[in-house]
């Protein structure tokens, strides 16, 4: 009998050091070990428990079930792997194993055939499935005032998937999805992708009314803030109406009228004592579509080397906020901008390149899911220092963490490096979210 000879790996040298050596036998390493964090936070909200009451899933499976393959998508994109493509890359590592609970993990197709395996009302539970665990969140950090931030998204398309058109406005090919924030905590409260010929307004009123009435039934107190594009009477009648009442504060663009009106009332608008280059107004105002008039705010600014000032109109119902205090606050719904970057950049929202339209919106409700734990994460279970930090830092400190992995008869051991430079905190957070209590709901 022939023994077989242990193959020898052959040690790798560099030419700008001889003595450094390479190889390739340092036994299971993982690179994402900072995801058990995640995994911690998941389980302590409950988030899968809600993926497995909510929605009816027509898929029959073998071995990975509906729920294991959300998940594998979920912790794929917080650890920045943008589509399922990667999963032949990820399926191997340990932490993602551990994560989703399985010693096998979904292969590229495995995943390929659960997505495509959604029906259209699959939609409409995952949007319940993310407004559940976001109200998780809300039993912990009760919310007295919620700004309600509303904005469309441009995702361009290089395929042929159904539903993405070409649209005049962006010049491009693309789907034209519709998101909604709690503008102060940056949560995505919904989403829901349109095709490319949609304008920015469009389904506004069917997808906004249900937020409202949610956040309005539960004694709220809500503002709502949108860019000229949703300046339409059906939204101004809908944060009038009492069943879905917010103060509202809507930019309008320019027209003849609202020139005429600035003009008639130049001579009553009052300085900035802050900046002397800017005066604020205000006057009632009434357009044709309008069934009544409405209060308008006016902002005038000089800017250096202009001859003419910029002027800013935004309609309103609030009775009590001043014209300066009104137009700021409107300004400020900036930071939604920064929270569709966030999405788009760091949860890869515009990688829709599934060839059905309801498979690519379903795909886009696991994206918000994963941006959302995320996001309650790092404001419910990270210290204050840590909360201003972008998804892209927090997997440079602490989601992309090296580990090697150790299996002992009754445990699995991921032995991370001792220079790990953010110990303490990933310490302080493992304890922050193993504190969090949490009152059952249905």
């Amino acid at each position: 009998m022939v023994e077989k000879k242990e193959e020898r790996t052959e040690k790798i040298r560099f030419q700008f050091d001889p003595h450094i050596e390479l190889d390739f036998e340092g036994g299971q390493i993982s690179s994402d070990t900072g995801l058990l964090l995640y995994r911690e936070f998941e389980e302590k909200m409950g988030l899968m428990d809600l993926v497995k009451a909510n929605i009816s899933f027509k898929r029959p499976y073998r071995i990975h079930s509906n729920t294991d393959c959300i998940r594998q998508q979920v912790y794929s994109l917080l650890g920045d792997h943008e589509d399922n493509n990667d999963a032949e890359y990820t399926k191997e590592d340990p932490t993602m194993k551990k994560i989703v609970g399985k010693e096998e993990l979904g292969s590229q197709p495995t995943l390929c055939r659960f997505e495509n395996s959604f029906e259209e009302e699959n939609i409409a539970q995952l949007q319940k499935v993310n407004s559940l665990f976001l109200d998780r969140a809300y039993q912990i950090e009760p919310m007295e005032e919620m700004i309600v931030d509303l904005d469309s998204s441009d995702d361009t398309v290089y395929g042929n998937q159904i539903g993405a058109a070409y649209n005049t406005y962006y010049k491009d090919k693309i789907f034209h999805p519709l998101f909604c924030f709690e503008g102060k905590t940056g949560d995505c409260l919904k989403a829901d992708l349109r095709p490319g010929t949609d304008y920015d307004s469009q389904k506004v009123g069917d997808f906004l009314k249900p937020i409202l009435k949610k956040y309005k039934e539960k004694k709220i107190n809500l503002k709502f803030r949108g860019d000229s594009e949703f300046a339409i009477p059906e939204i101004y009648r809908l944060c009038e109406d009492e069943e879905t009442k917010a103060e509202y504060f809507i930019r309008l663009r320019i027209n003849d009228v609202l020139e005429r009106l600035y003009e008639e009332n130049k001579d009553k608008m009052q300085v900035d004592q802050e900046n002397q280059n800017i005066r604020y107004g205000e006057f009632f105002y009434q357009a044709g579509s309008w069934e009544k008039a409405r209060r308008v705010l006016v902002k005038e600014e000089k800017k250096p080397d202009e001859l003419f000032p910029e002027v800013y109109f935004v309609v309103t119902n609030s009775e009590a906020t001043s014209p300066k205090e009104g137009i700021e606050f409107y300004c400020d719904r900036g930071t939604a901008e920064n929270y569709l970057k966030e999405g788009k950049l760091g949860f890869h929202w515009d990688r829709l390149s599934c060839e059905q339209f309801h498979v690519n919106a379903c795909r886009l409700q696991i994206m918000v899911l994963a941006y959302n734990l995320n996001n309650l994460m790092r404001r419910l279970c990270l210290p204050e220092n840590f909360r201003k930090y972008r998804i892209e830092t927090l997997r440079s400190r602490l989601i992309k963490v090296g580990s090697k992995v150790s299996k002992h008869a009754r445990k699995f051991a991921f032995h991370c490096p001792k220079s790990f430079p953010f110990k303490e905190i990933f310490l302080w957070i493992l304890k922050a979210i193993q504190r969090l209590v949490l009152v059952p709901v249905s």
